[in-house]
């Protein structure tokens, strides 16, 4: 991600670091069409943003404060950081993650970390890291041609 800008809401005491992501690389774009079978517009996360919490008790109050902005609306929200979330489908990666949709018509994914996650992300090394989710999605991109032929071969839903 980019610089860091301290962010203080108005209305509350919260202690937050902002940054603004780097655009989403080529590469990564690439690997996010096989996931979507070639579906560029499927991809939603081009333009990214990181609002870093160093009390996680406050992220419902970020995420109420971000549905009531009037320069765009959430079009999704992913809770991530609930502990009955599949930590397999993010690659056991935690946070919570809104898509907002600007006036202007762009996508702009907002992740919301706890401290604890983001500076163990950024000791840790975010290359480790795509390496491992490139494995473990080619993997469900393979086990998922698998059920499609092995559907196509038996016929119907074949678990």
């Amino acid at each position: 991600f980019g610089s860091r800008y301290p962010c203080h809401w108005q209305s509350s005491d919260m202690d937050i670091d902002f940054q603004i992501g780097t655009p989403k690389k080529e590469e990564r774009v690439m690997e996010k069409s096989l996931i979507y079978n070639g579906r560029f517009d499927q991809i939603t996360d081009y333009a990214r943003c990181v609002f870093i919490m160093e009390d996680s008790s406050e992220i419902p109050s970020l995420i109420l404060k971000l549905k009531e902005c009037k320069d765009f609306h959430v079009v999704r929200l992913k809770n991530r950081l609930n502990p009955a979330y599949d930590e397999r489908e993010s690659a056991g990666y935690r946070d919570c993650q809104l898509l907002v949709s600007t006036s202007s018509k762009w996508t702009v994914e907002i992740q919301i970390v706890p401290s604890e996650i983001f500076d163990l992300r950024t000791r840790l090394g975010h290359d480790d890291y795509k390496k491992y989710r490139f494995i473990v999605e080619a993997g469900r991109r393979a086990r998922s041609r698998f059920k499609a032929e092995r559907e196509k071969l038996l016929g119907g839903d074949v678990e």
